[in-house]
């Protein structure tokens, strides 16, 4: 439990980390928030996160499976972008919000919207295992 914790904890980090790097600093949007998260999450958050929860016994990455991960990763990142585009352009065009982009909010979103798919991806794969083997 406490190793999920911390890669929660980490992986909000770096959601945070990267909306004030790209968006504040660079002047980006986010398109390139989720790009540019899509390869950090694959190069840097995920093996970490995995070397805390597995420690010793990671599993290398051939070149095949790393680039299938970073095309994966990439690709939620940036669906998950755009999704919170349209949540802060409602946001924005109804005045509840100034700000376009904030970090705490794109990292509150970032994470409901990727544990929520998580969940639900879950629950599928196990649902077709229950089917299959009944």
């Amino acid at each position: 439990m406490r190793d999920k914790v911390l890669a929660f904890l980490l992986r909000s980090w770096v959601i945070g980390m990267v909306v004030v790097i790209v968006y504040f600093m660079l002047h980006l949007q986010h398109f390139f928030i989720g790009l540019v998260l899509g390869i950090i999450n694959t190069f840097f958050t995920e093996r970490f996160i995995d070397a805390i929860i597995n420690g010793n016994k990671t599993a290398e990455m051939t070149h095949k499976k790393l680039l299938l991960s970073v095309m994966k990763n990439i690709t939620i990142s940036v669906l998950i972008a755009f999704v919170i585009r349209g949540i802060d352009f409602a946001l924005l065009s109804n005045d509840i919000v100034d700000i376009p982009i904030e970090p705490f909010r794109f990292m509150f979103y970032y994470q409901l919207i990727y544990y929520g798919y998580l969940l639900v991806y879950h629950k599928i794969i196990r649902r077709k295992k229950n089917v299959n083997n009944d």
